[in-house]
C-alpha cells in the first residue's frame, strides 16, 4: 500500500492506561489477541489472555489465529497435524480458489501472502473460508524488501512450512512501455520470476525442516510459455534468447527491459516470466530434491478465462475470450475447478513425483505434460538461476530485528518497509519508552489503543479529540503494513500520534 505525505510518532509506555480499547481485529494485518505471549521467569504460560511485566505482543501482519498442532490421541496414536501452506496471490482468482479448497478440508492452514491485506481478508470472508484455517500476511513480490520482511515475519511466527505455492502474477498485455519494480526490474519478470525466486530461496530451509509427510514447492506455469502448444505459438512467442537483457538487469537503462534484449512487449514479458518459472522449478528439482526430499512441481490448471489476470487487457478481449474458450476451444476452466486442481498438486499423495509439469485432460484427470524445448533446457535453467541469484542477492540476510531495549541513536534508520515507507526507532536507555517515525502519511491525527484486557481482547481505535472510532480500513490507510510494529508493541499500552510535519515529536510523558 503506498503511503502519502507526512509523519507519525509512536510513544510506548510501560505503565498507565489509555482511554480506549480495541477489540480483536486486524491491526497492521494482525489479529492481536492471537499473538499475545507471556514470558514468566519460571515457564511460558499457555494462557494467551495474561500479561506479565515482561509480556510480549507479537505482530506478524496476520488476520487470524495461527494453526494448532493436534496432540497424540488417547489411544497413543498420533494424529497428523494440520499442514501449513503459503500461497502467494491468494486474494483472487486461482490463488483464492486454491486457498478455499484447502481451507475447507480442515487439514490445512493457509497463509494468504498478498499485496493487499484488506482485499485478501474480504475475499476470504466472501467465499466462506473458515476463519481458523487461514492467515493473511502482507507480501509485495515487486519489492525485495517486502519479500525479505515477509520471510522474517513468517519465521518469527514459529509456524512450520510444509508447502509453498508461487502463484501470484502480473500481466500487462497492452503495455507499450515498461514499468518497474521497487528494485528497478521490469515489472512482469521482476514480480512473477525474481520475487518468487527470492521468496523460494529464503524459505527453502523452512521446507527442509518440515516433518510433514510430503513437503512441496509448487510454481505455477502457463501454457503461453510453452511453444509446443497452440496457445504458446500465438504471437508474441516466449523466447529468452541469450538472456542479455536479464544479465543486464532488465532496467531499461544499461540494458533492455526484456530478457532477450529486444524491444519491450508487455505480453511477451509475461510469457518469458512463465518460462523462467518453469525452468526454475526444474532447477530446484535438480539441485535439492534428492538431498531434501522436497517435491518440486509446476502446473497449468487450464484456461481460467474469467480471471482477474486479464484485467489489463482491452475490453473487447475480456468480453469475447471467455465464450471463445467455452464454446470454441473447449479449454475453459472455472476458477473453482482450477483451484481444486492446484490443491490436488499441493496435497494429493499420488502427485508426489518431483520435477513434473502437471496438466489435466477434459475429464479433469491429471497427467505429466511435456514442456517445450526452451522451457526444459537444462543449460538455460542453470544460467537463469545464476543470473537471478546475482540480481536478487539471495544470500543477503533477512532484515535485522531491532533491539527490544538499550539505546538506538535518534533517527537511526533500521528498516525500509517498501518504496514509500521509512521507519525509524528511538529507544531510551532502559527501554521504557520508544518513538517510531513513519514518513509519508496523509495527515496529522492522533489515536489511542487501549491496554490488553483480562480476556486478551482489544477495544476499538479511537481518534483523540473527537473520540470518533476508526474503522480498521481507515487505520490501515494511515499506517500501512508496518513490520516494525511487531517490535514496538511489546508492551501493554500504546499511544499513537500522527503528525502533519516530517519531524519526530518528542516522547509522550502522560
Amino acid at each position: 500500500m503506498a503511503l502519502q505525505a507526512t509523519s507519525c510518532s509512536f510513544s510506548i509506555h510501560k505503565e498507565g492506561k489509555t482511554n480506549a480499547s480495541l477489540k480483536d481485529s486486524s491491526l497492521f494485518g494482525a489479529s492481536l489477541s492471537s499473538h499475545l505471549k507471556v514470558d514468566l521467569k519460571s515457564s511460558l504460560s499457555r494462557n494467551m489472555t495474561e500479561f506479565s511485566r515482561r509480556g510480549a505482543l507479537k505482530i506478524q501482519a496476520v488476520a487470524t489465529t495461527t494453526p494448532s498442532v493436534n496432540q497424540a490421541s488417547t489411544d497413543a496414536k498420533k494424529t497428523l497435524r494440520k499442514g501449513t501452506v503459503v500461497i502467494t496471490g491468494a486474494s483472487s482468482g486461482l490463488g483464492l480458489a486454491t486457498a478455499k479448497a484447502l481451507a475447507e478440508t480442515g487439514k490445512w492452514h493457509v497463509i494468504m501472502a498478498c499485496r493487499d491485506f484488506l482485499k485478501a481478508e474480504r475475499s476470504a470472508k466472501s467465499v466462506g473460508m473458515p476463519k481458523e484455517n487461514y492467515t493473511v500476511m502482507h507480501l509485495d513480490l515487486a519489492s525485495f524488501d517486502s519479500v525479505r520482511q515477509f520471510v522474517a515475519n513468517f519465521k518469527q511466527s514459529g509456524q512450520p512450512l510444509d508447502v509453498l505455492v508461487c502463484n501470484a502474477a502480473v500481466y500487462f498485455p497492452t503495455a507499450k512501455e515498461p514499468t518497474y519494480t521497487a528494485d528497478g526490474f521490469e515489472l512482469s519478470v521482476g514480480t512473477n520470476h525474481l520475487g518468487h525466486f527470492l521468496l523460494a530461496r529464503l524459505l527453502l530451509d523452512d521446507l527442509k525442516q518440515s516433518d510433514y509427510p510430503s513437503k512441496r514447492l509448487i510454481i505455477v506455469g502457463s501454457i503461453t510459455g510453452n511453444t509446443n502448444t497452440l496457445a504458446g505459438n500465438v504471437p508474441p512467442k516466449a523466447n529468452l534468447g541469450d538472456m542479455r537483457g536479464l544479465a543486464g538487469g532488465l532496467n531499461g537503462l544499461n540494458s533492455s527491459a526484456m530478457i532477450d534484449g529486444g524491444d519491450f512487449d508487455g505480453a511477451k514479458a509475461y510469457k518469458d516470466s512463465k518460462v523462467c518459472n518453469m525452468l526454475m522449478m526444474q532447477e530446484f528439482h535438480r539441485r535439492y530434491h534428492e538431498e531434501t526430499g522436497i517435491t518440486f512441481a509446476s502446473l497449468y490448471p487450464g484456461c481460467i478465462a474469467t480471471t482477474g489476470l486479464f484485467r489489463e487487457h482491452i475490453p473487447l478481449f475480456r468480453l469475447l475470450f471467455p465464450p471463445f474458450q467455452k464454446f470454441i476451444t473447449k479449454g475453459y476452466v472455472s476458477e473453482e475447478e482450477s483451484g481444486k486442481r492446484l490443491a490436488q498438486v499441493v496435497s494429493d499423495p499420488s502427485l508426489t513425483k518431483s520435477g513434473v509439469y502437471w496438466s489435466w485432460n477434459n475429464n479433469s484427470a491429471s497427467f505429466e505434460n511435456q514442456l517445450s524445448e526452451e522451457a526444459s533446457d537444462v543449460t538455460k535453467a542453470r544460467k537463469v538461476w545464476e543470473i537471478s541469484e546475482k540480481l536478487v542477492g539471495a544470500n543477503v540476510s533477512l532484515p535485522n530485528k531491532p533491539p527490544t531495549g538499550g539505546l538506538i541513536k535518534r533517527g537511526e534508520e533500521i528498516i525500509n518497509c517498501d518504496n514509500s515507507t521509512h521507519l525509524k526507532l528511538d529507544v531510551s536507555n532502559n527501554g521504557d519508552d520508544a518513538v517510531c517515525t513513519i514518513k509519508n502519511l496523509d495527515n496529522g491525527k492522533e489515536f489511542v489503543v487501549g491496554e490488553v484486557r483480562e480476556d486478551g481482547m482489544w477495544g476499538k481505535l479511537k481518534e483523540v479529540g473527537t473520540g470518533r472510532h476508526l474503522t480498521m480500513e481507515e487505520f490501515e490507510m494511515c499506517i500501512g503494513h508496518s513490520p516494525i510494529v511487531q517490535e514496538l508493541m511489546r508492551r501493554q499500552n500504546l499511544v499513537i500520534r500522527i503528525h502533519p510535519t516530517p519531524t519526530t515529536v518528542g516522547m509522550d510523558q502522560n
